[in-house]
């Protein structure tokens, strides 16, 4: 029998949390540490932002009625950080290229077909979300929308 006991580690953390900026990406492997190294020379280190990991990034975002249970937590809990913490000063929303969620949408979703490839349908949400985050965020914050490619085939 397993030990009912888990092991009990310390790590070090910051005494006071100040994060600056909120980001939300999918959890691709493929495309991980190309984030936190774009991240990096944007001047987010680990630490100064909140990671917001969903499948797909921010497509619940921009199909709220056909994805309320994510689009619900996402918006709420995008809120929740920017009301919580003053010292959130923007939101950097991240697509990728190639998306298995984005994929897996344009079958399930009966308006998700209007467009021609996902990677168009990837980018118009971002410009959507870009602008539509501000209508429902407690105050003003910035908004960035990135999409990120394969650099080689």
């Amino acid at each position: 029998m397993a030990d009912q006991n888990p092991e009990t580690q310390v790590f070090p953390g910051m005494p006071l949390a100040k994060p600056e900026a909120l980001v939300v990406w999918c959890g691709d492997p493929r495309f991980q540490e190309a984030t936190l190294e774009f991240l990096g020379t944007r001047g987010m280190k680990p630490g100064t932002y909140f990671p917001l990991i969903m499948p797909g990034g921010i497509a619940s975002l921009t199909d709220a009625p056909l994805l309320p249970q994510e689009s619900w937590f996402l918006r709420n809990t995008i809120k929740f950080y920017v009301g919580h913490f003053a010292s959130i000063h923007k939101i950097v929303l991240i697509n990728y290229e190639d998306c298995g969620k984005y994929h897996s949408l344009s079958k399930l979703l009966p308006n998700f077909p209007k467009f021609q490839k996902v990677a168009t349908r990837q980018q118009d949400d971002l410009r959507k979300s870009v602008t539509g985050l501000r209508d429902f965020l407690p105050r003003e914050v910035g908004v960035e929308g990135y999409y990120a490619e394969f650099a080689n085939a």
